[in-house]
C-alpha cells in the first residue's frame, strides 16, 4: 500500500473519530460509523490528487465551516478524477476550524507531507494562538510544581538515613518521559545524594526497586556503580537454570517453566502499585543497557533471569490488576523490544500511554510530556516540510528517487535528538540521509558501468564538482552532493569555531570509496575474507560520515580530545561501524542475496568458517553484543569530555541501526504498515 495514501486515511478517520467525540461522544460515533468509514476511503482513493495540489476550500462565511473536502485532477494521475466536494449532510452538523490561507500547504511540497499537512489544519491538530499560549501558560505552572516536588525530594535525602527510593522513581519517570532537560538541577542533585548513600555490596540495602534503578541511573550519569549487588536469585530460578542446560532445545517451552518463586510474589505485590520500571524485574531487565565488557556474564543471566521473572509475572499474575495498570502491554514491550532497540522519545510516547496517571505529581509530569511532545509534533513538522522542499530543489532528485523519503529519516533523527536547539542537527542528518541513500542506490542500478562508477569515486576523492560531466547518472547528484556537504562544513566550522571541513571531507571520501570496493565485489560476482570485507564496508557503513556530518552541527563545542575518542579513528567509532555493520548484514541478508549482493558478513563468515547460515548469524550476534558492552565502556568513560547531547547522538546511530534492521530492512519496505503507521503516529497523531 502507498505510505501517504495509509497515512492520509488513518489521519483523516482519526480526525473525524476525534471531532465526533468532542461533539456528540459514543453514540454519535455508532450513529454515524458508516459515514465516518465511507468518508475515510472516499479521502484514501483520491487523495493523490490533493498530496500535490493546491486543494481548494470554500470561502467560509463565518470561522467555522460544515466539512467539506475538494480533490483537483492532476495531469500525473492515471486516472481521472473530476473536482468534487464530499461533505456530510446537514443533520450530522459537522464543523471545523476553516484553515487561514497561509496554512495551507503549497503544491512545492511533495506527498508525503502535503496528505498529512492538509487533515493536520482540517482536524484543529494545529492550535491557534490562544491554544499555544494556553499551553505554554500550562507548561510553566506544570514545570514550576514538578520542580517544587523534585526539590523537596533532593532536600530530604540530604538525611543520610533516608531512602532515595522516591526520589530515583521520579526521576526514572521523568527521564522515560523525556521531559529530563526541564529539571537538570534538582535531577542532578538527587542522583549525588543518592550515590552518596550507595553500598558497594547491598546497593540500598534491602530496597530491590531503589537498588535496581540507581544502578541504571547512577551509570547513566556518569557514577560508577558496581554490577547488580547481592541481588536474591530465587531456588526456583536456580532449579530453572538446570532444567533448562540439560533439556533440549525443542522442550524449552514457557508451559515448563518453574512455579513463582518468593521473590516473584514481591514483584507481583509491588508490580500493581508501584511506576513503570518499578518492579525488581521490569528494572533488572533493562539493566543491561549499561553494562560493561568486564561484567558481560553477569549482565546476560540477570537479562535472562528478568525475562524469566516477567514472564511468570505476565503468565500467573492477575490480569485484571496488570490490564488496570497497562502493565500486560510494559511487560510485552520490554520482552520484545529490548532498550537497544528502543529510540527515547518512541520511549517517551509508549510510556505517556502506558502510565497510570494516578494523582500528584506523576500526573503533573504525565501532563507536560504530552505538552511537550505535542510542541515538538508541530516544530518537527515545520522541519519536514522545509527539508522537503530542500530535496525537491536538488538537481539530483528529478532523475533519482529518495527511498524511504525525508519522513523515514527525519524519524531516525528527531527521536534520539528532539529538542528545539538541535534543529540543525536534524537538517544535517536528513540531509546526509538523503545522498547516501541515493548514492548506495544509484550504484546498484542494473546496467551502471562499473567504469563510471569508478569515475564518480575519483571525482570525490579530488573533490572535483565537474569530475562526472560525461556520465549523466552521476553529474546531478555530485554537484549537489558537494555542495551541500562543504554548506554544512562551512556551519558546522563557525559553531565550532574551527575549520572541520576536512574532517567531513575525509569521512565522505572514505564512505564512497567503501560503496566502489563493494561494487567491485558485485561486479565480480565474488565473495571476499571476512578481513577484507570489513576493511571495506565498515566505512560504507556511513555511520562516521552521518554521525561527523551531523554531531558537529550541534551548537556545543566539541574538543579535540572528544574527537579523539569518539571520532574516526576511534574505538568508539569503529565499534559503531561494527554493530552498524553487522546488524545491517543480519537484516538485508537474504534480501539483498536474491537481488545478486553475495557479499556480507554472513555469507563470509560462512564461507571462511565452512558453517551453515544460521551458525554464521548466532555467531554475529554474539559479536553484536559485545560491541555493545565496549560500546556501553567507551561512552561512559568520555562522560566528563563530551557534551550530554553528543553522547546521545553517537550512541542513537547504533540504536538507528538495531531498530530499522530489527525485522529486515524497515527502511527500505515501501509496504511496511506497521512502520507507516508508526511514521504517522510520531508525527502527525494528536497527543491526548
Amino acid at each position: 500500500m502507498n505510505t501517504a495514501l495509509d497515512l492520509a486515511k488513518m489521519t483523516v478517520k482519526d480526525g473525524l473519530m476525534h471531532i465526533y467525540k468532542q461533539t456528540g461522544g459514543v453514540e454519535r460515533i455508532s450513529k454515524h460509523r458508516e459515514l465516518i468509514d465511507t468518508m475515510s476511503t472516499l479521502f484514501s482513493s483520491v487523495s493523490l490528487a490533493v498530496l500535490s495540489s493546491n486543494p481548494s476550500f470554500l470561502k467560509p462565511s463565518s470561522s467555522t465551516t460544515k466539512l467539506q473536502l475538494f480533490f483537483s485532477h492532476q495531469d500525473h494521475l492515471s486516472f481521472s478524477f473530476p473536482r468534487m466536494v464530499v461533505s456530510p449532510s446537514a443533520s450530522t452538523n459537522l464543523t471545523v476550524r476553516t484553515p487561514p490561507p497561509s496554512a495551507i500547504v503549497s503544491s512545492s511540497v511533495p506527498a508525503s507531507m502535503s496528505a498529512a499537512g492538509i487533515v493536520l489544519f482540517w482536524f484543529k491538530i494545529y492550535p491557534g494562538n490562544n491554544e499555544r499560549h494556553a499551553d505554554e501558560g500550562k507548561m510553566k505552572q506544570l514545570i514550576s510544581a514538578i520542580t517544587g516536588h523534585l526539590a523537596s525530594l533532593g532536600d530530604g535525602l540530604e538525611d543520610l538515613s533516608s531512602s532515595p527510593r522516591d526520589a530515583l522513581t521520579m526521576v526514572d519517570v521523568i527521564e522515560r518521559l523525556g521531559i529530563q532537560r526541564y529539571f537538570q538541577e534538582q535531577i542532578h542533585k538527587i542522583i549525588h545524594l543518592s550515590y552518596l548513600r550507595w553500598h558497594e555490596q547491598l546497593g540500598f540495602h534491602d530496597d530491590a526497586d531503589a537498588t535496581l534503578m540507581g544502578f541504571r541511573l547512577l551509570r547513566l550519569f556518569g557514577y560508577y556503580v558496581t554490577a547488580v549487588p547481592s541481588l536474591p536469585l530465587s531456588p526456583a530460578w536456580e532449579e530453572h537454570v538446570q532444567e533448562e542446560t540439560h533439556r533440549p532445545s525443542s522442550e524449552q517451552t514457557l508451559s515448563t517453566l518453574p512455579p513463582v518463586s518468593p521473590m516473584l510474589e514481591t514483584a507481583q505485590a509491588q508490580e500493581v502499585t508501584s511506576l513503570p520500571s518499578g518492579s525488581p524485574a521490569l528494572a533488572l531487565l533493562v539493566s543491561p543497557r549499561v553494562g560493561f565488557p568486564s561484567e558481560s556474564t553477569i549482565m546476560a543471566q540477570v537479562k535472562e533471569f528478568a525475562s524469566f521473572q516477567l514472564r511468570q509475572v505476565f503468565l500467573e499474575g492477575d490480569q485484571s490488576l496488570l490490564k488496570a495498570n497497562n502493565l500486560d502491554m510494559e511487560i510485552k514491550f520490554a520482552l520484545e523490544y529490548p532498550r537497544r532497540y528502543l529510540l527515547p522519545r518512541l520511549e517517551s510516547r509508549i510510556v505517556i500511554n502506558q502510565l497510570w496517571p494516578g494523582s500528584g505529581c506523576l500526573n503533573k509530569c504525565l501532563q507536560l510530556a504530552k505538552i511537550d511532545l505535542g510542541m515538538l509534533q508541530k516544530l518537527h513538522q515545520q522541519e519536514i516540510a522545509s527539508l522537503e522542499q530542500w530535496w525537491k530543489e536538488q538537481e539530483c532528485s528529478k532523475t533519482i528517487p529518495f527511498r524511504g523519503g525525508i519522513l523515514k529519516s527525519h524519524f531516525l533523527a528527531s527521536t534520539s535528538i528532539y529538542e528545539p536547539e538541535y534543529s540543525a542537527y536534524r537538517a544535517a542528518f536528513t540531509k546526509c540521509s538523503a545522498f547516501i541513500v541515493t548514492i548506495d542506490d544509484l550504484m546498484d542500478l542494473p546496467g551502471v558501468d562499473h567504469l563510471d562508477i569508478l569515475k564518480f569515486n575519483e571525482a570525490v576523492q579530488r573533490w572535483d564538482p565537474s569530475g562526472c560531466d560525461d556520465v549523466p547518472k552521476f553529474k546531478a547528484i555530485l554537484s549537489s552532493f558537494l555542495a551541500t556537504v562543504e554548506d554544512m562544513g562551512a556551519e558546522a566550522s563557525r559553531t565550532q569555531g574551527r575549520d572541520v571541513l576536512p574532517y567531513y571531507k575525509r569521512a565522505w571520501q572514505e564512505l564512497i570509496e567503501g560503496y566502489t570496493e563493494n561494487a567491485q565485489w558485485r561486479s565480480e560476482s565474488r565473495i571476499p575474507s571476512m578481513e577484507e570485507y570489513l576493511k571495506a564496508s565498515l566505512p560504507s557503513i556511513s555511520s562516521t560520515a552521518i554521525a561527523l556530518s551531523s554531531l558537529l552541527m550541534l551548537p556545543e563545542p566539541i574538543s579535540d580530545e572528544a574527537l579523539r575518542l569518539t571520532g574516526p579513528g576511534s574505538r568508539f567509532m569503529h565499534l559503531t561501524n561494527l554493530v552498524c555493520r553487522l546488524t545491517n548484514d543480519l537484516g538485508t541478508f537474504e534480501f539483498e542475496a536474491r537481488n545478486g549482493e553475495i557479499a556480507s558478513a554472513v555469507s563470509c563468515y560462512m564461507k571462511e568458517q565452512g558453517c551453515r547460515q544460521e551458525e554464521a548469524m548466532d555467531a554475529l550476534e554474539g559479536i553484536i553484543r559485545s560491541c555493545w558492552c565496549e560500546l556501553e565502556w567507551e561512552l561512559f568513560r568520555s562522560i566528563r569530555v563530551l557534551p550530554e547531547c553528543y553522547r546521545r547522538g553517537m550512541i542513537s546511530i547504533t540504536r538507528n541501526s538495531a531498530f530499522v534492521y530489527k525485522r529486515g530492512d524497515s527502511y527500505s519496505l515501501a509496504d511496511d504498515k506497521e512502520y507507516a503507521m508508526l511514521l504517522r503516529d510520531y508525527f502527525f497523531k494528536p497527543i491526548h
